[in-house]
C-alpha cells in the first residue's frame, strides 16, 4: 500500500508544472496555513533521480497526520467550520493526499530532466478526531533541480 502511495507521489511530481520561477529549492510560504502554524521542511536537495524528504510539524495526540502534494495555488481561505481555528488558508491544489505515521515522508523524484524547474507545493494537515476539525501548517514550495 505504501509503495503505491509513494508511486502516486512520484506521478504527482511528474504531472505538475509551474510557470513562475522560484530561486529557492525549498521555500516556506509565510502567512499561510492556520494562525501560528509551523512550516514543514525539506530534507536533502530536491533533485531529479533522488528522494525528497518532507518533515511536518507534529500533530497533537490522537490526531491523524495528512500531507498534501499538488500545484501551488493562491491562498484559499477555508470555512472556519472545517478548521480548529479561524483564518486558515490552503495553498495546495491537491493531486495527492497521503495519510502517514510519524512526522517525515520521503518520496522519489524520477530521473526525468523535464522535471527540472517544476514547482510543487506541499502542506501538512492535522485532522482532530476529538474536535472534528483541521489544522494546517504553512505551505512549502519545492522546486526540482538537476
Amino acid at each position: 500500500m505504501m509503495k503505491m502511495l509513494l508511486h502516486a507521489c512520484a506521478v504527482a511530481l511528474a504531472c505538475l508544472a509551474s510557470a513562475a520561477p522560484v530561486a529557492a529549492q525549498c521555500e516556506v510560504l509565510h502567512d499561510t496555513g492556520c494562525p501560528g502554524a509551523l512550516a514543514p521542511s525539506c530534507h536533502g536537495s530536491p533533485r531529479i533521480g533522488t528522494h525528497l524528504g518532507v518533515s511536518c510539524p507534529p500533530c497533537e495526540h490522537n490526531n491523524v497526520s495528512l500531507i498534501l502534494f499538488g500545484a501551488c495555488a493562491h491562498p484559499i481561505p477555508l470555512d472556519p467550520r472545517l478548521t480548529c481555528v479561524a483564518h486558515c488558508t490552503l495553498v495546495v491544489d491537491p493531486l495527492a493526499i497521503l495519510i502517514f505515521h510519524g512526522t517525515e515522508l520521503t518520496v522519489p523524484i524520477p530521473n526525468e530532466p523535464a522535471l527540472v524547474g517544476l514547482a510543487v507545493c506541499t502542506q501538512c494537515v492535522c485532522a482532530s478526531s476529538t474536535h472534528l476539525c483541521l489544522t494546517l501548517s504553512m505551505g512549502l514550495r519545492v522546486t526540482i533541480t538537476h
